[in-house]
């Protein structure tokens, strides 16, 4: 089935801006670590990047389906690409501060690493331009892109949109079981990778060149689970393969805290990057399979609140720890936690799921 030329313009417009991203997901927390080497400080960057998902989450969602998502894609896409390039021009100018950093992850929510040693700026000016450029391309897309009403009907009130899509989120598992253990999956995670910048530093004894080169590993891990996660859910069932990915993303977890070889860490990294990706496929398709479309900002932005809101906490969280007892102990006990969760509550998605695809096979 061809996709048309709109959906090659979102693709390539998605495609530009993730490749910033991709730069400053390594440029970001080195650049905090080049500020402090405070574990709660440095926390604190992944704690404020993901807080708006926790206040806006349900706000946004009901606006996105009243307001024409092609102008909010490419509205959005100019200010963040404008606030990278700020902070590009602050570290040039030499008044870069974690402050300034703090504000600029708040409003925003290997090739970065290597950026950051030879120019730090680079990175935000590259993700500044992907930014506009991806707007662009947006904005260029033919079409209507309001979500539209049956005429006569009058709009309703925003507190009532967003109590629709929360009613209609809790009322169809397992939704409900997704979301919760989403957000307990992130909170453990982002509780010890809010600090990995640090780890990376201090306890793997990289370069900050090198950093990327770890984290490079996580992104083939990413990208062999975006292969294999229709694969994955087929041979052994969708809510197995949640469970399995908990298990070893805690397992992988508690292993890194006892190492000091980035060479054994890197795969390790690469699982749970494998890992996640498959979990996003499955549930994500899961999703966009049981949700109407009319309802889709809405009841995505509730689940996101439930499963991304915690992130701030646990890095924050994760901080505090690392900072009482040391960088390690983040990874011991959310590694500890996350196998007990997967053995319980990740567990009572198996037979929601199956009847769900039970369904769904038969009509």
């Amino acid at each position: 089935m061809a996709l048309g030329r709109n959906y090659r313009k979102l693709w390539t417009a998605a495609a530009i801006s993730n490749l910033g991203d991709g730069v400053v997901l390594t440029a970001t927390p080195l650049l905090a670590a080049s500020l402090t080497r405070n574990p709660v400080l440095v926390a604190n960057v992944a704690v404020l990047e993901r807080l708006p998902w926790a206040l806006f989450a349900l706000v946004s969602g009901a606006l996105v389906d009243r307001w024409d998502r092609r102008r909010v894609m490419s509205t959005v896409d100019i200010i963040r690409g404008l606030i990278f390039c700020v902070l590009g021009a602050a570290i040039i100018g030499e008044w870069m501060s974690l402050p300034l950093l703090y504000v600029a992850v708040f409003i925003l929510p290997p090739i970065g690493s290597f950026l950051f040693a030879a120019a730090a700026a680079a990175p935000f000016f590259i993700d500044g331009a992907s930014f506009i450029g991806g707007a662009l391309i947006v904005a260029l897309m033919a079409g209507h892109f309001r979500p539209t009403r049956d005429e006569g009907v009058p709009a309703s009130k925003l507190s009532r949109d967003i109590k629709e899509g929360l009613k209609w989120l809790w009322r169809h598992p397992p939704l409900p079981t997704m979301a919760l253990s989403l957000g307990i999956f992130n909170f453990l995670f982002n509780g010890a990778y809010s600090i990995m910048v640090l780890f990376a530093l201090e306890v793997l004894h990289l370069r900050a060149s090198a950093f990327g080169l770890l984290l490079l590993a996580g992104a083939a891990g990413s990208f062999a689970g975006s292969l294999a996660g229709p694969r994955v859910s087929a041979w052994i069932g969708s809510g197995r393969a949640l469970v399995l990915i908990g298990l070893l993303s805690g397992l992988a977890m508690v292993a890194i805290a006892f190492l000091s070889n980035a060479w054994i860490v890197a795969p390790l990294l690469a699982i749970e990057a494998f890992g996640g990706i498959v979990w996003n496929v499955i549930t994500v398709s899961l999703r966009q399979s049981m949700i109407p479309p009319h309802l889709m900002g809405r009841v995505n932005s509730a689940y996101r609140l439930v499963g991304w809101g915690t992130i701030p906490f646990g890095a924050l969280v994760g901080g505090i720890v690392a900072k009482s007892f040391g960088i390690r102990a983040p990874f011991y006990a959310g590694g500890a936690l996350l196998i007990v969760t997967a053995l319980t509550l990740f567990r009572r998605m198996i037979p929601q799921i199956r009847s769900i695809e039970e369904a769904a096979a038969v009509g």
